[in-house]
């Protein structure tokens, strides 16, 4: 996911949950995984994106098992589409529906 200026890491997460469902169709359930925190893309160079999966071990990373981190983009990090989804700001998708 590319970010905007200024985004935030809870940003990339609701675009995450939003591809996540409305591209891919998916269920609210799927699981998303980051991959890495912000850095530069490597398809785009832009300067803050972050890689995110649905199959951790493809992309090599290990999911996260602590119980608390205080970085929501801790590669193997996951929320499931819904919760990410739920990052969205309203000044961000002020007419969002939930389907």
């Amino acid at each position: 996911m590319i970010g905007r200026a200024g985004a935030l890491k809870s940003d990339y997460w609701c675009a995450a949950g939003d591809y996540v469902r409305k591209s891919l169709g998916l269920p609210w359930q799927t699981k998303i995984y980051a991959v890495d925190g912000i850095g530069a893309s490597s398809t785009t160079g832009a300067r803050s994106a972050v890689r995110f999966t649905l199959d951790p071990a493809a992309a090599g990373v290990t999911p996260f098992t602590g119980n608390w981190t205080g970085d929501i983009l801790t590669p193997g990090y996951a929320f499931r589409a819904n919760a990410a989804y739920g990052k969205c700001e309203d000044w961000i998708f002020p007419f969002r529906s939930r389907n």
